[in-house]
């Protein structure tokens, strides 16, 4: 083997290393005639951008923004969440549209059936807790409520609360109270169900789905008072809120007509209360624990004094996007 072909042997490996495709001009390895080896093309080595990996902790927005809120992502039921970043509180976004309120035919504490039209607007997926109202009050150095004789843990909804009271940590919160309509579409859904879950309650075949009173000595739902807020997933409503049935009555922002179906008394929906109209009762919707089981359904409404507390009343939050 003489030299030039340990030369052009040498180049060929160097270059076949690089990965560069070269065809090498040159003498035969047993020929005495040879040429100058071609000038091999220059090859510029591109490094690709890096991947920037995405961050699992950030959710793309949702159709709501604002400040204060942060989007969740969406629920199982397939609606937006968000965060209300002052107290925590976890809001479903409702689409609005026009929606029959109430029940055809009114019998006692029932609404008379109406036709509404909704914007579009969020509400709390769960109850106002103790946890949330406790941390209110300490900052604010409002009154603290009475705690109840069974002692709630801090993930039970919050009582012993007035209208006012739920007016001013809402007001603290920046959020608001629900009108009577609102309430009952977020519970109901479009179809109208007279139960959050649909339109039968087989409590021997499905069980509880809802904190209600079953007049046993151990109550089958395994809750003698208040539940947890986040409790009885299978008591959600079609937008995935809980408890909108037994627990506690929530309080709305509309005042109580004097009797069912009262179609002379108008709307006051998110009003401030006048001076001279500070005991007109407010409605209270959904019933709660200290109710019969078989008697709860959606449209169970009755009022109460802006400034009464009772041991099974307390609210949920709104807010208008």
């Amino acid at each position: 083997m003489n030299l030039r072909t340990i030369r052009a042997g040498v180049l060929t490996s160097c270059l076949l290393v690089l990965g560069a495709p070269v065809w090498l001009a040159g003498a035969d390895a047993g020929s005495g005639n040879s040429r100058k080896p071609a000038k091999a093309a220059e090859t510029r080595v591109v490094k690709p951008e890096p991947l920037e990996k995405p961050d699992p902790t950030v959710v793309p927005g949702g159709s709501v923004s604002g400040p204060g809120l942060t989007f969740l992502g969406k629920n199982e039921r397939g609606f937006e969440e968000y965060r209300n970043d002052k107290d925590g509180q976890v809001l479903v976004l409702i689409p609005g549209g026009v929606f029959e309120i109430g029940k055809k035919e009114a019998e006692d504490t029932a609404r008379k059936a109406t036709r509404e039209k909704l914007a579009p607007y969020l509400i709390g997926k769960y109850e106002v807790s103790w946890k949330q109202y406790n941390r209110f009050w300490k900052e604010t150095k409002r009154a603290a409520p009475g705690t109840p004789w069974w002692e709630p843990a801090e993930d039970h909804p919050v009582v012993n609360v007035s209208w006012n009271d739920a007016v001013a940590y809402l007001d603290w919160a920046g959020l608001r109270l629900p009108t009577m309509a609102e309430w009952e579409y977020a519970a109901r859904g479009p179809e109208h169900h007279l139960f959050p879950w649909g339109s039968k309650l087989d409590l021997e075949k499905e069980g509880y789905r809802f904190n209600g009173l079953s007049g046993e000595e151990e109550e089958p739902d395994g809750y003698i008072r208040t539940a947890p807020v986040d409790s009885f997933p299978k008591g959600q409503s079609y937008f995935g809120c809980h408890h909108f049935l037994g627990n506690v009555w929530e309080l709305s922002a509309d005042y109580f007509p004097e009797w069912a179906g009262d179609e002379d008394e108008v709307s006051q929906s998110g009003a401030i209360v006048p001076r001279h109209e500070i005991r007109r009762p407010r409605s209270i919707m959904g019933g709660s624990w200290n109710l019969p089981a078989d008697d709860l359904y959606i449209m169970e409404c009755w009022g109460l004094s802006p400034v009464i507390m009772e041991v099974d009343v307390g609210f949920r939050a709104a807010l208008t996007p």
